[in-house]
């Protein structure tokens, strides 16, 4: 099949549309198109996009971090990220793999990360860094220093840090949302 480019200009004697000398109703499609973006931007005015980054949080025993490509980019919604108190330029997001932090975060789940965060502040979900390995898990400070670490799969033991060892803990982020496919 083969398309031939149209020559000259567009306006021919039957009256067809010209970009030389628009139509009444060719003008009118053009503002509208012009509305229908104008519209289209201020919607996503209203969000943040969020780097993607190739990097697995295992959910297990460590997965191996060599570099981190950014993939993409997720849309948040601004009003929400200020509502939770977080910082566009801080934010990564990450994927799980592995089951120990199920039913709560699924194997290739997307996790949102503050990366912000590098202590424990609360009983949450942090990402941790051992070496060149990133775990997530569940973190609870004891009032002595001593972390326990908790894997949501009851099939995992739970590890508990001394107050030293706790001191030498790494924190890459916080966990602030997980989505996942059904």
């Amino acid at each position: 099949m083969h398309v031939q480019k149209p020559q000259g200009d567009l306006r021919t004697s039957s009256g067809s549309a010209s970009l030389r000398d628009p139509s009444p109703q060719s003008a009118a499609l053009s503002l509208s198109d012009q509305a229908h973006s104008d519209e289209t931007e201020a919607v996503w005015d209203d969000f943040a996009l969020v780097p993607v980054y190739d990097v697995q949080a295992s959910a297990g025993h460590g997965s191996h971090v060599e570099a981190e490509l950014q993939t993409g980019q997720l849309a948040f919604k601004k009003a929400w990220l200020r509502e939770k108190g977080l910082k566009i330029g801080h934010l990564a997001i990450i994927t799980a793999k592995g089951d120990s932090m199920d039913p709560t975060i699924c194997d290739r789940d997307t996790l949102l990360v503050d990366t912000r965060v590098d202590k424990i502040i609360d009983d949450s979900i942090y990402i941790v860094q051992a070496d060149h390995h990133l775990i997530v898990k569940r973190l609870q400070q004891a009032f002595d220093g001593s972390v326990s670490i908790i894997s949501d799969n009851p099939r995992y033991k739970e590890q508990t840090l001394t107050p030293e060892q706790a001191k030498t803990l790494k924190i890459a982020g916080r966990v602030c949302w997980y989505g996942h496919e059904i």
